[in-house]
């Protein structure tokens, strides 16, 4: 029964702290590609090359072979990620 209890108590902060950590990820990258325009720039050519290859209309969105083939944007995530690491603290109590 502890051990239920001690996974449902923590459930919601655990699910929380995943969207902070992606939220943060995608925070670092945004500012990383806004303080350097010229790689702002490459990622949006790269996107720009990939719309207009694929004839995209401005209603769709990008599907998931598309966003595999912008390795510059990945290279960009990854660097900020580098940079900015994210983590997960864990925090152990004992329960009597």
């Amino acid at each position: 029964m502890q051990v239920f209890y001690t996974y449902a108590h923590t459930f919601p902060q655990q699910f929380v702290h995943r969207h902070d950590t992606t939220a943060m990820s995608m925070i670092w990258t945004l500012f990383l590609l806004g303080h350097h325009p010229e790689y702002q720039e490459r990622v949006q050519q790269e996107i720009d090359e990939i719309w207009e290859r694929d004839q995209v209309d401005d209603s769709k969105f990008l599907n998931s072979n598309q966003l595999r083939e912008m390795k510059f944007l990945e290279a960009c995530i990854k660097e900020s990620l580098r940079l900015f690491p994210r983590f997960v603290l864990f925090y152990c109590f004992k329960m009597q």
